[in-house]
């Protein structure tokens, strides 16, 4: 099981997947998947929080989505035909975190990112004088 199916993959590509394309985009979800749940040092299994589930099944789907773009790993590909040039760029490494992607999976796994922290403000931070402490009392 993964966090992402091979339909998923399809709706972000925004095409029916072939045959074909179906079964890569669920042994690469699979790949993602493990991948991930190493990073955030949880099985998969653990992984029970909804938003959790939510920031994951996106990362699976994306690092799914880049490998199928470029199943080679490449960054970039160019073709040319006389005097016209057309490079597509793959960006980052397919089937591996980025850093913003590790970081985001170990603040997921650690519930940093279900908790909203709010400041806490008041007149005192203002208006010292309000404060009790600065009064003396």
């Amino acid at each position: 099981m993964s966090f992402a199916t091979q339909a998923d993959v399809g709706v972000r590509l925004e095409k029916t997947l072939t045959a074909e394309q179906q079964a890569s985009a669920t042994q690469l979800c699979a790949e993602a998947t493990a991948i991930i749940c190493d990073a955030a040092g949880v099985a998969e299994g653990d992984v029970t929080d909804s938003q959790t589930l939510a920031i994951f099944k996106g990362l699976t789907v994306s690092m799914a989505c880049r490998t199928m773009a470029s199943p080679q790993g490449l960054r970039s590909a160019s073709t040319q035909l006389g005097a016209h040039i057309r490079t597509e760029a793959y960006g980052s490494e397919a089937m591996a975190l980025t850093a913003r992607e590790r970081s985001l999976v170990r603040g997921a796994a650690n519930g940093s990112l279900t908790t909203i922290r709010t400041p806490v403000v008041d007149d005192s931070m203002y208006f010292p004088e309000l404060d009790p402490y600065f009064l003396g009392s």
